[in-house]
């Protein structure tokens, strides 16, 4: 196993003395193995991101344990900057990830000169990696302002990848892009994992994309996972009513709707955190949190209507 989240909130506090606290994710386990791509998916809101970062080892889990390949990637220890390099990530906000100030070969070469890998004649190891992601050497010279979005985005996952990394946590990478270059990401996505046996971590909330890469899905509500399962599993038959609500919306033929998630609170804890929501909730709704119910091998959700 090469991730492992168990267990795992997140509280962010704010406001004097700590008097607010809201939970961003709640209680959420996952597990993925080397090779293998796993979805989280969710509206905007629902805590995709925040795992994703705890997943990374930018945030400290409030409770619960992240270990990537046996260790804690939050907490500094001896070889951290050889954890650091097997561990890698891709934002939806290329620009905001990419220095300004430097051109596409320096950055590219930049993570292997942190590392000490950089290789005296580079020319031979940028064309790799263009070549990876399907970009032409006219694009070295450029600033990321002289480049498309969608330039920008493959440059950043060139940049992930030019460490050869074991795991890639892609937080929608291929959000706000034509669908053209959708396509083309995913392509370098699927490729990657099938010749390098990448493991991914996919964020997002096009479910389309996720049907393409994904082996495996979770979906969060409230930063709660209220479903998971295989991609297959979850996106052709759905038992959440907030996931059949998400696979009606995404063909087109929504539900009647209901406010974006708000991340749950501690008056949330006590009951299904979709329940003021939900066509289908009871009494037991409103007084207990659902558990991940064994709907089949490979398929769980949490919900008492599945009782």
């Amino acid at each position: 196993m090469l991730l492992d989240l168990s267990g795992v909130s997140k509280d962010f506090v704010s406001g004097w003395f700590g008097r607010r606290r809201l939970t961003a994710v709640s209680g959420v386990s996952l597990r993925l193995d080397r090779g293998e791509t796993v979805a989280v998916i969710g509206e905007s809101g629902s805590g995709k991101s925040t795992l994703g970062r705890l997943a990374l080892g930018l945030l400290r889990p409030t409770r619960g344990r992240v270990l990537f390949a046996g260790q804690d990637p939050a907490r500094p220890a001896c070889g951290q900057r050889n954890l650091r390099k097997r561990l890698q990530a891709v934002f939806q906000d290329a620009d905001g990830t990419l220095n300004p100030r430097l051109t596409a070969r320096e950055l590219l070469l930049e993570p292997l000169a942190v590392h000490g890998l950089l290789p005296a004649r580079p020319e031979q190891t940028l064309g790799a990696l263009l070549g990876m992601v399907h970009l032409t050497p006219d694009v070295l010279a450029r600033h990321p302002f002289e480049l498309s979005g969608g330039q920008r985005q493959r440059i950043g996952l060139a940049r992930a990848m030019s460490l050869d990394p074991e795991l890639l946590v892609a937080d929608e990478p291929t959000a706000s892009l034509d669908p053209s270059v959708q396509a083309r990401i995913l392509d370098i996505l699927r490729t990657l994992k099938e010749e390098r046996g990448l493991a991914c971590l996919y964020i997002s909330h096009e479910l389309h994309t996720v049907r393409f890469v994904a082996d495996r899905a979770v979906v969060l509500y409230a930063g709660h996972a209220v479903e998971e399962g295989g991609a297959a599993d979850v996106l052709d038959a759905p038992a959440h009513p907030y996931t059949r609500e998400l696979v009606a919306a995404a063909r087109g033929c929504p539900g009647p709707g209901h406010a974006p998630a708000a991340p749950a609170g501690p008056s949330a804890a006590r009951g299904c955190p979709f329940a003021a929501d939900c066509p289908e909730a009871g009494a037991p709704c409103l007084r207990n949190m659902p558990e991940l119910r064994t709907l089949t091998p490979t398929h769980r959700a949490a919900c008492h209507a599945l009782a």
